[in-house]
């Protein structure tokens, strides 16, 4: 026998209720928090390709000075 608590995850009326709902689940995120997200991406981006270009420096031009 399982507990009050444990029983109600498995109602199986309950579980049907929110399959019949007639309006469906929407869920957006608010405009600045994208843009927010945007700014943090193109400047991890940007941070990672001045890091690779200071990282990569010495090796591109001693193979420069070879050729």
């Amino acid at each position: 026998m399982t507990s009050p608590a444990v029983s109600h995850l498995f109602d199986r009326s309950r579980l049907e209720d929110v399959a019949h709902q007639d309006e469906p689940v929407v869920s957006s995120m608010n405009w600045r928090t994208m843009l927010v997200m945007g700014v943090l991406v193109f400047a991890y981006l940007l941070l990672g390709g001045v890091l690779f270009q200071f990282l990569e420096q010495s090796n591109e031009s001693s193979s420069h000075d070879g050729v």
